[in-house]
């Protein structure tokens, strides 16, 4: 067997697949990656021998191609005598925000503007939602990562949908600025998560009319408005 079965190829960096079996020697085995639709055989990572029913592969997550799986594992001793666990091993890549975030504007990218008077049903019935997506097609979920959102009134689901009753404000506009974790699990059981930072925007009601008072004694002078 191997663990982890499911590598975030996008991840960055090495991962460490233990694999589990007998009869393994100390020293002078290799491991290889074969992919099932391409017949490529990767040997480039760095193989450590626990014991004789442990072994470790050392890889740089870059190495493999999503399009290439699911990859079966060969164990090889120097004395030519091998193993292979067919289809073992899947690839996969985080959920990406890359083109929702591209519709919108501003840095960190504004989600949304409403105005404070604005009810808890008026938000809702807006629609506003986030939207990341995964290359393989798996299911996405939500989550505030921050506390900012939530302690403005407001909440995410785990579909992305963001409602609740908007806080009066002062302030022309008040940012509330909030993280939002993408997750998904593939046919493994790595759940791979992507951050991604955004902002809300309140302002007060529309001001329709704005009255100035004056005093005077009777001489003729402009008033500015």
């Amino acid at each position: 067997s191997i663990s982890p079965t499911e590598v975030d190829s996008g991840a960055g960096g090495d991962v460490t697949i233990t694999l589990t079996g007998t009869n393994y020697s100390d020293s002078g085995m290799t491991i290889h990656l074969l992919a099932s639709n391409s017949g490529t055989d990767i040997t480039n990572g760095t193989v450590g021998h626990t014991n004789s029913l442990t072994l470790t592969l050392t890889i740089a997550r870059s190495s493999l191609n999503n399009s290439h799986e699911p990859y079966s594992v060969k164990v090889t001793k120097a004395s030519g005598l091998t193993h292979t666990l067919n289809d073992a091993l899947r690839v996969d890549s985080a959920p990406t925000w890359t083109t929702y975030v591209a519709g919108l504007s501003g840095s960190p990218p504004v989600v949304q503007t409403v105005r404070d008077n604005e009810s808890a049903s008026d938000i809702t019935a807006r629609n506003i939602s986030v939207s990341a997506v995964d290359a393989e097609g798996d299911a996405v979920t939500y989550s505030e990562t921050t506390s900012t959102l939530t302690n403005a009134g407001m909440s995410i689901s785990s579909a992305g949908a963001i409602t609740g009753d908007p806080p009066n404000v002062t302030s022309e506009s008040a940012e509330t600025t909030f993280t939002v974790r993408a997750s998904s699990t593939g046919t493994g059981s790595t759940e791979k998560t992507t951050d991604q930072q955004f902002k809300f925007i309140v302002k007060p009601p529309i001001q329709l009319f704005s009255g100035q008072t004056w005093s005077g004694n009777s001489t003729n002078r402009d008033i500015a408005l």
